[in-house]
């Protein structure tokens, strides 16, 4: 019944809503932008490899975690396009950081194109247990796809600035076609596993196999990049 329940819950309401945002709001909502930049403008700094931290607590002192995860990177890359968008950083401080993080994410430890669940942003070393997680690297695949066309909507001023988008676009381009989904899915179950132990060598037991969960975005992704079945999407709906 879940899916019905869900097509109830997101129908409209009767009365037609304002969608012009007042000034007030406006500013509340821009202020939270900016707070949510700052947190990755200090700490996917050098000395975390322009990786995001996971998390960093503030109680009696701050403690960074020094962990991240694909979702984590992804996130941090839109926040870039978006935060230029806001004009909280220029341009050129935009395409240096993609730079940076991108460098970062040519050099991590990959199994079939995908980067493990948990890196170490010091070490840059994957973290125990070694797992490729389907919802984690549908979210980062999405972020780069994501990027990679917002930056396709910035205007070149001069030729230089022309070529270094065009190469930052390549090497997105190179991390999206280079990742394979396929051994996440399983054909006789038609549905993907929430992912792959590499230390056991297995996919785990546990499956998606219906549209309305976390791992939606793997199954556009994957059907769109010709790797799995389109019949993927029609079992899960």
């Amino acid at each position: 019944a879940s899916p019905w329940i869900a097509w109830i819950l997101s129908r409209p309401g009767k009365e037609k809503r304002n969608n012009i945002i007042n000034v007030q709001d406006k500013k509340k909502l821009t202020d939270t932008a900016y707070r949510i930049w700052k947190y990755y403008d200090k700490y996917a700094d050098k000395s975390n490899n322009y990786l995001p931290p996971d998390n960093v607590q503030f109680i009696t002192e701050e403690k960074i975690a020094r962990r991240t995860s694909p979702t984590n990177i992804g996130f941090y890359m839109l926040a870039i396009i978006i935060s230029l968008r806001f004009e909280f950083i220029t341009k050129e401080d935009a395409l240096n950081r993609l730079d940076n993080t991108l460098h970062t994410i040519e050099k991590l430890q990959k199994y079939k194109g995908h980067l493990y669940n948990w890196v170490d942003t010091v070490t840059l070393c994957p973290l125990a247990p070694l797992f490729i997680s389907t919802v984690d690297r549908g979210n980062f695949i999405a972020c780069c796809i994501s990027v990679r066309q917002a930056l396709s909507l910035l205007v070149c001023e001069k030729p230089s600035e022309e070529n270094r988008l065009a190469a930052l676009q390549k090497r997105l381009d190179s991390i999206i076609y280079q990742t394979d989904f396929t051994f996440l899915y399983d054909a006789r179950k038609k549905s993907f596993s929430t992912g792959f132990n590499i230390t056991e060598n297995k996919l785990s037991q546990s499956f998606y196999d219906i549209l309305a969960s976390e791992s939606r975005l793997t199954m556009y992704i994957a059907i769109s990049l010709g790797q799995v079945p389109l019949d993927c999407y029609t079992n899960a709906a």
